[in-house]
């Protein structure tokens, strides 16, 4: 399911007097680029790539209105699949061998909203707004020589984005490893 970026601006517009929908929406969908980037947040592991004996090239495809950020796994078997080479932008992915029999590799993968995206995954809005509006909010509120300007307010939202994309990060990194992490925040000296 996904999330019509239209629906989030009432929220942001409360502060940012006299800031247009456009400019709302067009940094809103930046904040989720740089926040799914920088942290990871949008995992899918995609459709199985049907691999035929023979042939060592075949190309991934993504959900719609998504950008790939990286192939985080492969798996064959529900092991690590490493053989394999993985050139971007064209989605291909080639194997190191060229087969000999058939079997289905499974990609995992780290994605972000394309820069044309109207829509982002619910996932985005749920379990990662605060981070995503702070990030915009800072982004907007930072812009010179308009009326919604305020770099003390762009300060704190960049700092509370900062803040929220290293727990995102952290959240994400543990659910993927399965274990346990502890993080320990100390003061620079």
């Amino acid at each position: 399911m996904s999330t019509l970026l239209s629906a989030l601006i009432p929220d942001l517009r409360l502060e940012l007097p006299g800031c247009i929908d456009l400019t709302i929406t067009r940094e809103l969908r930046q904040a989720c680029r740089d926040f799914c980037e920088k942290t990871g947040c949008w995992e899918v592991v995609l459709d199985p790539v049907s691999v035929i004996a023979d042939t060592d090239t075949y190309s991934l495809t993504l959900p719609d209105d998504a950008s790939l950020v990286s192939l985080v796994a492969l798996t064959r078997d529900d092991l690590p699949f490493t053989a394999y080479q993985f050139h971007l932008p064209d989605l291909e992915l080639v194997l190191e061998e060229v087969p000999s029999s058939d079997f289905e590799l499974i990609p995992t993968v780290f994605l972000m909203p394309t820069r044309t995206a109207t829509t982002v995954p619910d996932i985005l809005e749920r379990d990662y707004y605060d981070g995503i509006r702070c990030l915009a909010l800072s982004r907007l509120m930072r812009m010179a020589g308009v009326p919604w300007g305020n770099a003390q307010g762009a300060s704190q939202y960049a700092a509370d984005a900062r803040r929220l994309q290293g727990r995102a990060t952290v959240r994400r990194w543990r659910e993927r490893s399965g274990e346990a992490m502890d993080v320990i925040s100390q003061p620079f000296a």
